[in-house]
Parts: structure tokens; sequence; C-alpha cells
């Protein structure tokens, strides 16, 4: 299991663009964008940015939650939810159609994996394209690290945008911006803790490059000498250890 986000990653695009620039906004609407949310974080966005709901600043493709149900009400076309993750409670509403399927899983005191877009009128609810069961409970622990992790990575980039526009420059402004340290290939073929430690440097070393994750072909190169199959273990025994992370599906990785 490489993470619970890649039963819900499915490439959807970012609509958002910048005006007067038809290049960058084909580009800005290529990206694929899966952000894992908690409920607080919704209404705290709702609350900043109104009707037009975005997070930081930013229109996100698709919307991860992971809750309990509450309280469900069936009918012959859809279903209305009433989730709660512990940080809040929202209304959800899902759509049935004949490729629907597990459904009848869906029950009060279940929680449940959903994703799919915020809706502000006539009152703020959660549309969800597609649902289903959690299988494991570790798959809510996992969700609100990678909440907490996207979280920390928008923050970081607002944050980061305020200190690049100063009033006035410093000294410093035109000094050499460090690159990281690029992490060598394993030379020799690893294994055990070995494999895992080189694993987790070399993803931890590119989370400043790839904020999206590295990609698990780039870990194969990576450790080249080491067998394809023991390095995919790896990544698994590391995920599990909630040491490593899924980021935009279930083949892009990061280091917690």
């Amino acid at each position: 299991m490489f993470g619970q986000s890649q039963t819900l990653v499915m490439g959807f695009s970012q609509g958002a663009g910048l005006e007067g620039s038809p290049a960058k906004v084909a580009k800005q609407e290529d990206k694929q964008t899966c952000l894992p949310m908690t409920i607080r974080g919704i209404e705290a966005a709702v609350q900043e940015s109104g009707n037009d709901f975005k997070v930081n600043g930013v229109e996100h493709g698709m919307l991860v939650l992971v809750g309990l149900v509450e309280t469900l009400t069936k009918q012959a076309t859809s279903m209305e939810l009433s989730l709660s993750d512990g940080t809040g409670r929202i209304k959800a509403k899902y759509y049935i159609t004949d490729t629907s399927s597990g459904i009848e899983e869906i029950v009060a005191g279940r929680y449940v994996s959903a994703f799919g877009n915020m809706r502000t009128s006539p009152t703020p609810h959660f549309v969800m394209t597609g649902v289903r069961v959690v299988q494991s409970a570790d798959e809510i622990s996992y969700h609100m690290i990678e909440s907490a992790h996207a979280a920390l990575k928008l923050q970081q980039g607002v944050l980061g945008a305020v200190k690049a526009s100063p009033q006035k420059a410093s000294p410093q402004a035109n000094a050499p911006v460090a690159q990281p340290v690029p992490v060598p290939a394993a030379q020799a073929a690893l294994a055990g803790p070995a494999l895992r430690t080189a694993i987790a440097d070399f993803l931890r070393a590119g989370s400043e490059s790839h904020p999206e994750g590295l990609a698990l072909d780039a870990v194969f190169a990576h450790a080249k000498a080491t067998p394809a199959a023991d390095v995919r273990k790896a990544l698994e025994g590391l995920v599990d250890d909630g040491e490593v992370f899924t980021t935009i599906d279930d083949e892009h990785f990061s280091c917690v």
C-alpha cells in the first residue's frame, strides 16, 4: 500500500490562470490538483474567500475528505450526509449513477473517504464526485497527516510570496541562492535499514525542488543497483510506518 490518496487522485485540472498570458493560462490548466483537507480547514477557507471558494487564494481542482457519517438520507438518485472528522462538521451530497458501487456499505457510523468540490450556494456543502467506505483506521491518520502537510506547504507559499516583495531591497538581495545538495545515487545494492535510509534521504533532499513529490522512477534510478522489487517493498514499509506518504498519485512520494 503506497498511501490512502491513491484511490482518490484521478487527474483533475486546476482552472485558475494568469490574465493576459495565454501560454501561462494553458500551463496552469494542465496542473493536476487533489488537495487533502480537514473540515475545519474548509470552514476557514469559506470564511476567508466567501462565495468564490479558494484555499489561501488558490482555486483547487478537487478536495479530499475523510470523516464519520453522522446522519445519512438516501434517495433514488442521491444521498445527503453529515460528515465529522473531529475538527468540524459539514453537509455533503452525492449523486448516484448507474456506475456507483459500494453505496450500500455507506451507513451512519462508518468512516468514508470522499473527493469532490466545495459549493457555497445556497449554503456551504460538499459535493462528492466519488466516495467509498474507509477500510482501515490508518487511512484516517494518514489523511490528517497529509492535510497538515498540504496546509503547511500552502502557507509557506503565501509567506514566501510576501517575503519576495520587500519594501526596500536588502544588501543580501543579490546574494546567490543556496541550491539543495543532490544526494548521490547509491552505487552498490542496498537492503534492509540501509535501503530505507537511502530512500528517505533522497526524498527529503528533493522535497524543496519537487514539492509535488518525487516519482517512483526517480527512486528506482537513485537505487539502480538494488532490484526494483526491493525498492518498492522498502517504500511500502516507509509508507506503512508513516515516514513517507504519497502526494499527487500513488507513484509520487515525499518524506514527512
